[in-house]
């Protein structure tokens, strides 16, 4: 194999882009079938973009100014590939363990389920008595996944440490660490009440205010199963192409999209509202991933933690939230499309409060504590999950900071699309162009500083953009 000197920046670039693209391969394959995937080494052949000595090769290499960007994204991605070739034994030590049927499902005749069954049965079983039952079984795995979980995470952090980082984020998070921690903080507290009022009313509404409080309910509220007017019978990619033209749809192409390569994934299935809004999420990711200039170089398009996906993500995930979108996208009477919006605003402040907690409890340099685990779960629940759960969920994705970074800064987003292209702005070709502007930049998104209005960036976060976003929770459940 030709060696790749160091100065190369787009050779290196390109060589990345096709680890990046092994590494997706392979996890897509271990999360299918661990024991197959066991026998893929797939950043093998990649050691030289996925080893210290490029990465420092390329710390000490100095070039022209303009270039610097270039560099440091090199270094970004080295490092991440890095730590995923070090910590591959032990991401499939863990897959395994979530695929393992060893669980007990006690209810009925009783079967032996694996964690990934388990979870999917607390997120689908319509019935309370069946999701909890599921919870424990995922409970009684709680220990073997959390072990392998927790492997995971000290491989990643020795591994970061031999490159010179204080943490494995380190590089990637444009935002500092102790910001996202402050804004995590700030949104639970400052959402404590509406989120005690909207798992009030569900008791209310499943007559259960005579039994404990239980962790499966807030789960429940979170799909919106109760907003079931005027959607699709199940979830396709026509759907996308009705709701996002123009109008032109028999052409089979939408604005947001025409001449971009969208990577749709498999979309979930639809037990409740909060499907489509995740699949329009998906749809949203995807949409910034497509989008990114192809005169630009990968690791400059692409960030590790990849913010700006996520908070396209976020953007048309809320869109069901808007009263204008049921009532002009699904065809309901304001009467209908009033509660369904809010039902889903609902179902989104539950995932908010989560997406805070996930970042809390899967720190990159540690797992938590079993007594912040009780605190924080309880706290976002109504009530605490198993402690057998401790370390075990919510497991860390691996991009936890981008998903709270976006939270954070979707709504400043999502107002200036209303603002500037109406209500329905995911039907105008002005908005689709403007979306696309912003996909095609380049992906670094540093903090402003204080006082600077203008330029690329994002705003840094504080309290008052953890306040501002329960007021939006506020008005959109009342």
């Amino acid at each position: 194999m030709e060696a790749i000197a160091v100065t190369d920046y787009r050779a290196l670039d390109a060589e990345i882009q096709r680890a990046v693209r092994a590494l997706a391969a392979f996890r897509a394959e271990l999360a299918r079938d661990p024991e197959a995937a066991e026998a893929l080494d797939a950043l093998a052949p990649f050691r030289r973009v996925s080893g210290k000595t490029v990465f420092d090769a390329l710390a000490a290499h100095s070039p022209v100014s303009f270039e610097i960007p270039f560099r440091d994204a090199l270094r970004r991605w080295v490092a991440e590939l890095t730590m995923a070739r070090i910590a591959r034994p032990h991401e499939v030590t863990l897959a395994k363990a979530i695929a393992e049927a060893s669980a007990h499902f006690t209810l009925g005749k009783g079967r032996k389920v694996s964690y990934r069954e388990a979870l999917y049965g607390v997120v689908a079983s319509p019935l309370p008595i069946e999701a909890r039952a599921y919870l424990e079984a995922m409970a009684e795995r709680g220990d073997d996944v959390a072990s392998a979980a927790r492997a995971v995470t000290e491989v990643r952090f020795e591994a970061a440490q031999r490159l010179g980082l204080a943490r494995p984020s380190s590089l990637s998070l444009a935002i500092p660490r102790g910001e996202l921690v402050a804004f995590a903080n700030a949104l639970l507290t400052a959402t404590d009440g509406a989120s005690a009022h909207v798992l009030g009313e569900a008791r209310l509404r499943e007559d259960r205010t005579r039994t404990a409080p239980d962790a499966t309910l807030a789960v429940r509220v979170a799909l919106a199963r109760n907003a079931r007017e005027g959607w699709p019978a199940r979830l396709t990619a026509r759907w996308f192409l009705d709701l996002f033209s123009s109008g032109d749809v028999a052409s089979g192409t939408l604005d947001l999209t025409r001449g971009l390569r969208v990577a749709i994934p498999k979309l979930p299935e639809a037990l409740g509202a909060s499907s489509f809004a995740r699949a329009l999420g998906a749809f949203g990711y995807a949409v910034a991933e497509a989008g990114t200039a192809p005169s630009l170089p990968f690791v400059l398009a692409r960030e590790p933690l990849f913010v700006r996906a996520h908070r396209f993500a976020l953007v048309f995930a809320s869109l069901p939230t808007s009263e204008s979108f049921q009532r002009r996208a699904l065809g309901l009477a304001p009467s209908v499309a009033r509660d369904q919006a809010r039902a889903i605003a609902r179902a989104s402040l539950v995932d908010a409060r989560t997406i805070a907690m996930r970042f809390l409890l899967t720190d990159d340099a540690k797992l938590p504590a079993r007594d912040v685990f009780e605190e924080l779960s309880s706290r976002v629940f109504g009530a605490p999950l198993p402690s057998g759960l401790t370390a075990a969920w919510p497991l860390a994705r691996g991009d936890e900071a981008a998903r709270l970074a976006a939270l954070a800064t979707a709504e400043p987003l999502a107002n200036e699309l209303v603002s500037r292209f109406d209500d329905d702005w995911f039907r105008n070709p002005k908005a689709a162009m403007h979306l696309r502007a912003i996909a095609s930049a380049p992906a670094r998104e540093e903090p402003r500083a204080e006082g600077d209005g203008g330029g690329g960036g994002v705003d840094p976060l504080d309290a008052a953009a953890a306040l501002r976003l329960a007021r939006r929770f506020e008005e959109a459940i009342a």
